[in-house]
């Protein structure tokens, strides 16, 4: 008996020194196989990039437009830091990222955004600079300007009363190329009683040496004088609000001009310009959108190059017609694109500037009275050339035509005219063919029958760039 008992108990202390081995060796196993797995597990692309191409990549996350750039945090670059580590640290450490800035000042924000301009400007490195603040107050002025030295772009708007202050960026602006600038409480500048500029102040002088300056936007709080700029090297002014005197202020010392918009919303009595003829031999686009009468404006500049020309009229007073052909006779026959909106004109007034401009290659006429009449109609209408070579129409040369507003003249009349000078249609090497029209009528007519619509769709079907609309309802 004892030798039995004492067989089971070896027995036994074998099996388990088994168990425990075969216990160890699978816990082996599993180790293993876990750490295998994890050697084999996929590792993102992006994780294997090189700094200096996820750099890159970030860039181009950002706006193609500057002043669409963002801080909010989930928008580029603050969203690139939220990622992983890796992506941080190539943000943080990338400044074309932190370059542009883009913030929206309320008084209610300050304290949280403040602590961000910093971080940002620190990030930003030794990169130029594109700024675009509003409602700035003088603790976020003294941390930007001491960074004027790097102003690429400049988009400002700020009360009058720190003007005096910014003044110490003059000369520290060798990089500037764009300025947008506007104020707010500007009383102190323009008494809105008597609709004149006070000059009482001095003309701020902080951008009045900036070598590479060429950009320059006035806001609707601002005013041409009371900035000293360097207007003769500008080759593109948007100024939002001026009177007459304002608008010959700019364009007598800005000869370089290519590109102009200037919007007329002051009146005041005008003293009659007597510097002479205003020759602007470098101005290829002009924007002129009034609500006052530009006659003595029109009286006084020459655009011998221009090629495009708008005017918005947004006035009661009667269009000053003569001024304007007059106008449209210096252009020495350069102007391909014109542009009216809004104009009190008759048929017989569009018809006599038509004549002055008869290389027009873009015409648009939007919500001009009633001057779409049978008669202008007729006289775009093409006729080929007869034996006597009495062969005509008004703007040989033109390809693009929209007419919106009040028509006088039926669709059907259209359609011919359309027709007549459509370049799938025309063969005389001296009259180009119309390649995009644009027709909304207000009201439909009684002439736009079926019929008409049905040939205008055909032209369409058959590669002509053409629309329909009335009411605002597309019919072709």
């Amino acid at each position: 008996m004892s030798q039995t008992r004492t067989a089971t108990l070896r027995l036994n202390r074998f099996d388990r020194s088994q168990v425990r081995a075969q216990i160890h060796n699978l816990v082996q196993e599993a180790e293993v196989q876990h750490f295998t797995e994890g050697l084999e597990a996929p590792v993102s692309p992006a994780c294997m990039l090189p700094p200096e191409l996820l750099s890159t990549i970030f860039i181009l996350c950002l706006p193609e437009d500057w002043r669409s750039s963002s801080c909010r945090p989930l928008h580029a670059p603050m969203l690139l830091t939220q990622i992983c580590g890796q992506w941080r640290s190539v943000a943080v450490s990338t400044p074309l990222l932190w370059s542009c800035i883009n913030f929206e000042y309320w008084p209610v924000k300050m304290t949280t955004k403040t602590p961000l301009l910093e971080t940002w400007l620190l990030r930003s490195g030794g990169s130029t600079l594109s700024i675009r603040l509003h409602e700035v107050r003088v603790h976020i002025t003294s941390l930007i300007l001491p960074y004027s030295n790097r102003f690429r772009h400049l988009d400002i708007t700020l009360p009058t009363s720190m003007l005096d202050q910014i003044s110490v960026i003059q000369d520290r602006l060798d990089l500037l190329e764009n300025l947008a600038i506007d104020t707010v409480d500007d009383t102190t500048w323009r008494d809105d009683s008597l609709n004149e500029v006070n000059n009482s102040r001095g003309q701020c002088h902080a951008f009045n040496s900036a070598p590479r300056l060429r950009d320059v936007h006035i806001g609707y709080g601002a005013s041409p004088r009371m900035l000293s700029l360097p207007w003769a090297q500008l080759t593109n002014c948007l100024a939002d609000s001026c009177n007459i005197d304002e608008c010959l202020h700019i364009l007598s010392r800005s000869s370089q001009l290519i590109k102009c918009k200037l919007e007329c919303s002051f009146r005041r009595r005008i003293t009659p310009y007597a510097r002479g003829m205003l020759q602007l031999p470098n101005l290829l686009y002009f924007h002129l959108a009034t609500w006052i009468d530009p006659g003595i404006l029109f009286d006084n500049i020459a655009l011998p190059a221009a090629s495009s020309i708008r005017i918005d009229y947004m006035v009661i007073f009667p269009w000053p017609q003569s001024s304007f052909v007059s106008l449209l006779s210096r252009s020495l026959w350069s102007l391909s694109t014109l542009i009216f909106d809004t104009i009190p004109l008759t048929d017989t007034d569009l018809i006599r500037c038509l004549e002055e401009t008869p290389f027009l290659k873009q015409l648009e006429v939007w919500q001009c009275a009633l001057c779409i009449s049978y008669e202008l109609v007729d006289r775009l209408t093409y006729r080929a050339k007869s034996r006597d070579g009495g062969g005509h129409c008004l703007l040989p040369t033109l390809e693009e035509l929209t007419f919106t507003g009040l028509f006088s003249v039926g669709l059907k009349g259209l359609v011919h005219m359309v027709q007549s000078r459509w370049h799938g249609s025309i063969a005389d090497p001296e009259v180009n063919g119309l390649k995009l029209v644009r027709f909304l009528p207000y009201v439909q007519d009684e002439g736009s029958d079926a019929e008409a619509i049905g040939r205008l769709t055909e032209f369409r079907e058959k590669g002509l760039d053409i629309s329909v609309a009335f009411d605002n309802e597309r019919v072709v």
